[in-house]
């Protein structure tokens, strides 16, 4: 086929193509925004209308419950504010924790302790452990190695607790030093 544009006169057209090519391709995509816009605008004024009704309700009701929930909550934490102040760790001098801890370390094997009691009547303490010993040696062992140490005195164990051969019920009373 024979050219019957000129190089010059096709550049010409070539850049016009181009140009209503972009200016197609541009007002098909503005068309698309205004759509979309016009679309989403009847959600979106609903959407902040309700928005705006909740934070409304939000605010009304939330000075209400803020007024009453504000005094239990005041109420709750005075007293939790009452009860750590009892476990202050400056009014703990008795320190029961180290009594079970002194008490671990001098279990051997074949004791299995149950329960550890402390009690305070006045300035005098009571302290007590009750358990199963495999036998009346370990049993009679545990009592030599709390009574010897240095750390407990008064350790009486009842001579009834001697009774069985096997599988021994204990209960051992003492004070701390």
């Amino acid at each position: 086929m024979l050219k019957l544009l000129t190089d010059e006169g096709r550049a010409k057209i070539s850049h016009e193509y181009k140009i209503r090519r972009f200016i197609v391709i541009l007002l098909a995509l503005i068309l698309v925004a205004v759509i979309t816009v016009i679309g989403l605008m009847p959600s979106y004024s609903l959407s902040s209308t309700r928005e705006r009704e909740a934070l409304e309700r939000l605010r009304l009701t939330s000075q209400e419950d803020l007024q009453s929930e504000g005094k239990e909550l005041r109420a709750w934490l005075a007293d939790i504010n009452k009860e750590l102040s009892t476990l202050e760790p400056s009014l703990d001098k008795d320190k029961p924790s180290d009594f079970v801890y002194s008490i671990l370390n001098l279990k051997s094997s074949g004791i299995k302790l149950t329960s550890f009691s402390w009690s305070k009547n006045k300035d005098k303490i009571s302290l007590s452990v009750s358990g199963t010993a495999s036998d009346r040696q370990t049993l009679v062992r545990f009592e030599n190695s709390i009574s010897s140490s240095e750390l407990f005195s008064d350790a009486t164990l009842p001579i009834s607790d001697l009774a069985n051969d096997r599988n021994i019920s204990f209960q051992i009373k003492f004070s701390p030093i």
